[in-house]
């Protein structure tokens, strides 16, 4: 008889404090330009993880979002939204 699975924790690393504002840019010939903007926000541990992933949603995720909504179909400057 086999013994039910144990569940290991999963270990997340701790990311070291960000000291200074991080950029990067490549030039080239391209047809299509790309931005990304990342913030920082709570651990995954944290009890407004859920409220978060959920707002990250109905700002950006999927075609009916907000986002979407204004930036790529009202106004159309972007190609897609992710």
């Amino acid at each position: 008889r086999s013994s039910p699975a144990v569940e290991l924790p999963i270990a997340v690393p701790v990311e070291p404090p960000q000291l200074a504002p991080r950029f990067a840019r490549e030039t080239g010939a391209y047809n299509v330009t790309r931005a990304e903007m990342v913030f920082h926000t709570v651990p995954l541990s944290h009890p407004d993880t859920p409220a978060l992933d959920l707002l990250a949603q109905v700002a950006g995720g999927g075609r009916s979002s907000r986002l979407v909504k204004d930036l790529k179909e009202g106004r159309q400057l972007v190609h897609e939204v992710e």
